[in-house]
């Protein structure tokens, strides 16, 4: 008997046939949550634009700074407000947090530790240059990639991108999914099940599991165990959607008909189990038409592990 691949050569087989689908469309930045992105955001400025206080304070040039020397102050400096023209030797400005720093000035120092008077002293022996100021082009020069495809964004993302202006994102169309869930033992979850039933926990696990891992579940259905009826639902989902999960049905049992149809539809098997416990039937090939099929165990525990393990990286790949 052949023995089956450990966990790292399944995934390298099953990745290896997966191409990238390459359709994309454009949405509004506030509908791009979990989405892929199709295009490089860069800074459109540098990031960020000017010198800023990092602290409320003053601003002053570390090479005036003597102890307790008294410091005019010149101005005050808002958060928004225009930092203005240069200020004289051995003076400084008040500024806010965020706000701009003059031209010349190089450290900023926080009002604990001044008398807060005009003109201002501080309780400091020393200050280096640089202190408390956020220096412009710190985070990002103009022009330099902030987010690259095909990350799945999250809504720190979604700031980055607001924050250099982008108020709309190119977004790789995710892979659609058709889910067959089989077996004459599972039941709806509004039923009350017999002895001998359960309820489709699976259908209920994978819909919201495969969008978070970036897919578009179109369509489920769920199989009696019955040939005839099974290869008539695999012909039709090849045909409908980019990946064909099926649930359950894939191992060796008289009743496990899924090899049966996807063999009568021409799939290409990739990969008919792995050395993985649980999960160890999975399956997963390729229809005539390009359509992943996915054969994940009945077993919700297997089916949970198999999705995380299979699933999730052919839709990362797609």
């Amino acid at each position: 008997m052949k023995s089956l691949a450990d966990y790292p050569l399944a995934l390298a087989a099953a990745l290896a046939g997966v191409q990238p689908l390459g359709r994309s469309d454009i949405r509004p930045l506030e509908d791009c949550d979990r989405c892929s992105l199709a295009e490089i955001v860069v800074a459109d400025r540098d990031l960020p634009p000017f010198n800023r206080s990092q602290m409320d304070g003053y601003a002053l040039r570390a090479a005036d700074f003597q102890p307790n020397r008294p410091f005019p102050v010149i101005r005050s400096i808002a958060a928004g407000h225009q930092a203005g023209s240069e200020i004289p030797v051995n003076s400084c400005v008040a500024v806010a947090t965020g706000a701009p720093i003059p031209p010349g000035l190089d450290t900023v120092i926080q009002h604990e530790v001044s008398d807060r008077k005009n003109p201002v002293t501080f309780t400091l022996n020393d200050i280096r240059p640089g202190h408390a100021v956020h220096h412009r082009a710190a985070d990002a020069r103009a022009g330099s990639p902030l987010l690259t495809p095909p990350l799945q964004l999250a809504p720190h993302h979604l700031a980055i991108a607001a924050a250099v202006g982008k108020t709309h994102l190119k977004l790789f169309t995710p892979p659609t999914v058709t889910m067959l869930t089989s077996g004459d033992e599972v039941v709806p979850v509004e039923n009350i099940p017999r002895d001998h039933q359960i309820r489709n926990s699976n259908a209920a696990l994978l819909r919201p599991l495969l969008r978070r891992f970036g897919a578009d579940p179109i369509a489920h259905d769920h199989l009696v165990d019955d040939l005839n009826a099974t290869c008539a639902a695999v012909q039709s989902a090849i045909h409908s959607a980019d990946i064909l999960i099926t649930v359950g049905g894939v191992s060796a049992g008289d009743r496990d008909h899924f090899p049966s149809a996807f063999d009568k539809a021409g799939v290409t098997t990739i990969l008919r189990g792995a050395n993985i416990q649980p999960g160890r039937p999975i399956f997963i090939g390729c229809a005539p038409g390009g359509c992943i099929v996915i054969g994940l165990p009945g077993n919700p525990v297997s089916a949970l592990a198999t999705s995380c393990l299979f699933a999730w990286p052919i839709i990362r790949a797609l």
